[in-house]
């Protein structure tokens, strides 16, 4: 299901491929996407500790 949702992206973006896409990525953010994605995780599961501890 991820990969079509990149093909749909790719596509949407005027990206022939998700592979194209993720390079576009990469060299836009400077990251990959898996470790892009793993930041946010990690990010948003930080935050979500300190709001349940405020609660």
């Amino acid at each position: 299901m991820l990969e079509k949702g990149r093909q749909e992206l790719a596509v949407s973006c005027g990206i022939m491929s998700s592979s194209n896409f993720l390079h576009l990525f990469s060299e836009i953010y400077g990251t990959s996407l898996s470790e892009y994605r793993e930041q946010c995780r990690k990010k948003f599961a930080g935050e979500e500790g300190q709001n349940h501890s405020l609660s």
